[in-house]
């Protein structure tokens, strides 16, 4: 009996064949957002009756409700430029939930509604520039206490 170990070393060698492989890679510029314009509301005075204000991403135009009342001011909606790959699908993420402005000494509002200049899913031009537009709705409670108020949001380029 030949051990199973031999017959691997002394079976018949085969015949080879070649062939010629190919790698792919697909390489993404990273992308970048710059906020050049931030969120503004513009001035507001209020009473006894809730209200809010709503920024109309695409135009500027501001509209109020309830106790909110337009005074003046430059409303008008965020402005963030993307830079990315040219003729490249993407995707804006703007947020989804409420985010809280503060007047620093303890009044707070809400803003929430978020829209953008146009639908989340885009495609960079040639240059690979593109411009998102993003406002929302200010929220406003009776008898809110006056101040300026402040607050942070995220938006988001990605590749799908």
């Amino acid at each position: 009996m030949i051990p199973a170990g031999m017959l691997l070393l002394s079976a018949m060698p085969g015949h080879a064949a070649g062939g010629a492989g190919e790698g792919v890679a697909t390489i993404l510029n990273a992308t970048e957002i710059l906020n050049t314009q931030e969120l503004e509301f513009g001035d507001i005075a209020v009473g006894a009756t809730a209200g809010t204000v709503t920024i109309n991403a695409v135009t500027d135009a501001r509209t109020t409700t309830g106790g909110a009342i337009a005074l003046g001011g430059l409303p008008h909606a965020a402005i963030f430029m993307a830079a990315g790959t040219p003729n490249r699908n993407y995707i804006v993420q703007i947020p989804n939930s409420a985010i809280t402005l503060s007047n620093g000494t303890g009044g707070t509002m809400t803003v929430s509604n978020w829209t953008t200049n146009g639908p989340t899913s885009r495609r960079f031009g040639a240059t690979g520039v593109a411009e998102v537009r993003v406002a929302a709705r200010l929220n406003i409670g009776a008898n809110q206490a006056d101040g300026n108020y402040s607050g942070s949001f995220d938006v988001r380029i990605n590749y799908p």
